[in-house]
């Protein structure tokens, strides 16, 4: 594709401009964790686009919630930030966690967030799958992490545990508004919890 006559890339606007900028620092990355960084950044930043008839850059919804989820996660879910959810997330916004309880609003959320990252300071999830359709995403992963303080009624046990998890997500306005969150909470309680340990072992069967 080249430029309009006499002119340059700029000619076709800030997000391709943007785009042939992050390619030329992935040309000039010598390792290959440096280059997804590099991507992953990109497409949090929009600068991914689809073209489409008339050389015009245009990013589909599609692509636009794609990006908002992988940011949020890497931001977020990895980063730990809670200053930067209002980014992705709308002032409405209602997170359902599991069906036992429902989380109203940002503030609620982050504070419920903040707990489970005291608890567990290291946790990371990897990203395995990401699907995008109108105005809903669903993604899977799982969560690694390390329990260093009470949560959810479970004492702390300085024990490791992996746990998978999915994620409903649902969009307006380019952020997200609502999610449905699932996840493996009998293998995650089973892995910090000893079974020789008849008292916290029956509070992992009591919990199901």
């Amino acid at each position: 594709m080249e430029a309009p006559a006499g002119r340059g890339p700029q000619a076709w606007g800030s997000p391709f401009a943007t785009l042939l900028a992050g390619l030329r620092q992935l040309v000039s990355a010598r390792d290959h964790a440096g280059l997804r960084c590099k991507a992953r950044n990109l497409l949090a930043r929009g600068a991914f686009c689809v073209f489409k008839g008339g050389g015009n850059p245009m990013m589909t919804k599609e692509d636009q919630h794609a990006a908002v989820v992988r940011a949020y996660v890497d931001n977020v879910y990895n980063g730990h930030d809670l200053q930067s959810v209002e980014k992705y997330l709308t002032t409405d916004w209602v997170a359902h966690w599991l069906g036992d309880r429902v989380l109203r609003g940002i503030a609620a959320w982050q504070e419920a967030t903040a707990s489970f990252f005291e608890a567990f300071p290291d946790a990371t999830y990897t990203l395995i799958d990401l699907f995008v359709a109108g105005d809903k995403a669903v993604w899977r992963g799982v969560w690694r992490a390390t329990q260093h303080n009470d949560w959810g009624g479970i004492v702390a046990t300085r024990r490791t545990a992996m746990w998978s998890a999915i994620v409903i997500g649902r969009f307006a306005g380019g952020k997200l508004v609502e999610n449905w969150a699932e996840y493996d909470r009998f293998n995650m309680v089973h892995q910090l919890v000893a079974p020789s340990d008849n008292k916290s072992f029956e509070q992992v069967r009591s919990m199901h």
